[in-house]
């Protein structure tokens, strides 16, 4: 691999607030204090209640059929303590929602900060009872989303975002 690609990465890195490079003496990864993962929980938070909501008036009811498939697996997934496969759908979950939301750029927005957060979100599978919790907060969404109801989506979004155990400290 030449230089250039990997200055090329490292610059990629570096924006992506994944790393800190420091002029002679190398890379390392960035690390984040429970104040800056709590600020992009907040702001993610913010940003997945405008996606939902948006996604809200957009979603076609073949979209709705496809949530209400992937909640049921997640389901099965929980039920089979296979919390991996479980995670999996949770992502599958919130993309369906995301591409159908119009704004395009709350959702690259997100998907930013998600990075940012990644390492920090595997520590919440290992909290007892997250995933259940996670999972009737998943349902709470759909029930919103089938029933276009833009303030009960609202409402259930935060709730799942704001409940991640990362932000009161217990993921560390």
């Amino acid at each position: 691999v030449s230089r250039s690609t990997i200055k090329k990465a490292l610059l990629k890195l570096q924006q992506e607030q994944l790393v800190e490079v420091q002029h002679n003496k190398g890379a390392n990864v960035k690390s984040y204090t429970l104040e800056e993962v709590v600020n992009y929980l907040e702001i993610r938070e913010v940003l997945e209640v405008l996606v939902a909501v948006n996604a809200t008036s957009n979603i076609t009811d073949m979209e709705i059929t496809k949530l209400s498939e992937t909640l049921n697996q997640m389901e099965e997934h929980l039920q089979n303590n296979r919390f991996g496969e479980y995670s999996k759908l949770n992502k599958v979950f919130h993309q369906i929602i995301y591409d159908t939301c119009s704004n395009k750029q709350a959702v690259e927005m997100i998907n930013i900060i998600k990075t940012q957060l990644a390492r920090f979100q595997i520590r919440t599978l290992l909290v007892p009872g997250r995933n259940s919790n996670s999972y009737a907060e998943h349902s709470a969404i759909l029930a919103g989303l089938k029933s276009r109801d833009e303030e009960a989506v609202s409402q259930a979004i935060q709730t799942h975002i704001s409940n991640d155990e990362v932000s009161k400290g217990k993921g560390r």
